[in-house]
């Protein structure tokens, strides 16, 4: 497994040099690829909140109560915009969210292609909400949710393909990515979907893990967190 993205900064020396050169060449980059040019952007890429909060510094955990590290994906943040097209997908990063300054809690779902209670999740099911419509009515009180999907129905990783076929498949408006080198794998036991972690966006402190499908347990919390939060 890759091992998971954190929040740097070009501190090392050659990162460093390497930004001032392309800074020092004006827009002539002659001789300097757009991967590399993109490369150092992303490095210096802000990570800053809606209110002037930086990403919180580590210790990063797994359990509740510690600070989640930065994970990015690819992926889309909204895939029927972008007409569930894998080439639209663009980084998606939980610093994304801890930057909104109108969110208060993230919930980052885990699904895979194989799983039937993620199914009955992102759809609904007789007088269950879909999680777009558990969104819906949370949204305006600061509840974001980002799914990712991290394998296909053979059990393998899953591909942008994949993540495509889901999005369509729910008509998903909310931010939705690869997760093929399972990095929410990091909170769980191997292969567990779905799996949900409930995060305080302000603090980015893990709420709650929880392994299976218990919408009951998790919307109860998420109520329960909204309830308290100030606006």
């Amino acid at each position: 497994m890759r091992p998971p993205h954190t929040t740097t900064t070009p501190s090392s020396f050659a990162a460093v040099m390497l930004a001032v050169f392309i800074s020092a060449c004006g827009s002539n980059n002659a001789g300097v690829s757009k991967e590399l040019l993109d490369a150092v952007r992303d490095l210096n890429r802000p990570r800053d909140g809606g209110a002037g909060a930086s990403y919180p510094a580590p210790p990063y955990g797994t359990a509740t109560g510690s600070v989640v590290q930065d994970l990015c994906f690819q992926g889309w943040t909204d895939p029927a915009a972008a007409n569930f097209d894998p080439a639209r997908m663009t980084q998606i990063c939980l610093s994304d969210f801890h930057a909104d300054p109108d969110a208060r809690v993230l919930l980052v779902e885990s699904c895979a292609i194989w799983c039937v209670a993620c199914k009955f999740e992102y759809g609904g099911s007789g007088d269950r909400p879909s999680l777009s419509k558990q969104l819906e009515q949370r949204k305006a009180k600061g509840f974001r949710v980002m799914g990712t999907i991290f394998q296909n129905g053979a059990g393998g990783p899953a591909a942008p393909s994949d993540a495509a076929q889901w999005a369509s498949v729910y008509s998903l408006g909310f931010p939705f990515a690869v997760d093929d080198a399972h990095q929410i794998g990091l909170f769980t036991s191997p292969n567990v979907a779905p799996f949900n972690i409930l995060i305080d966006t302000r603090t980015m402190k893990i709420l709650l893990t929880l392994e299976g499908d218990e919408p009951a347990v998790l919307f109860g919390k998420v109520d329960e967190v909204l309830g308290k939060s100030s606006p």
